[in-house]
């Protein structure tokens, strides 16, 4: 588990890129720090969870941002990383479908454009949970 300060405008925020396995001991250990710097009051806590649907924790969190692209884009994404085509449909075909991320959501992102549209939608969603935390 990789944990690291976020500098945001009066929110201290910290991010956590966890395991895909929701109760693995790399996952408690991230709520443990949660906890402990709540109470140093950290306000934000963002954890990228890439199974989130898969694994059925969705229910565990506050807000659920999910971030999706076109399946072109993707493919196209990843045959740059040298991702073979039909390796990266067979792996997308034992994942949660689009339709099962987005009914997760409580934002949705989508990531089929350029970088520009992609820090406009996450400053947006970013403005949204300020929001429904009454800042």
């Amino acid at each position: 588990m990789a944990l690291q300060s976020v500098k945001s405008p009066g929110v201290q925020t910290w991010v956590a890129l966890l395991p895909s396995q929701p109760f693995s001991p790399k996952f408690h250990v991230a709520l443990a720090t949660e906890a402990a710097l709540e109470a140093e009051g950290v306000e934000v806590f963002v954890y990228d969870m890439p199974l989130i649907v898969e694994n059925g924790t969705a229910g565990e969190f506050d807000v659920v941002v999910v971030v999706h692209a076109p399946i072109e884009v993707r493919l196209a994404r990843l045959a740059v990383r040298g991702v073979p085509v039909a390796d990266a449909r067979e792996r997308m075909s034992r994942q949660a479908s689009d339709e099962q991320r987005a009914e997760v959501a409580d934002i949705l992102i989508d990531n089929g454009g350029d970088e520009e549209q992609l820090t406009q939608q996450v400053d947006r969603a970013w403005h949204l949970l300020h929001a429904a935390r009454g800042r």
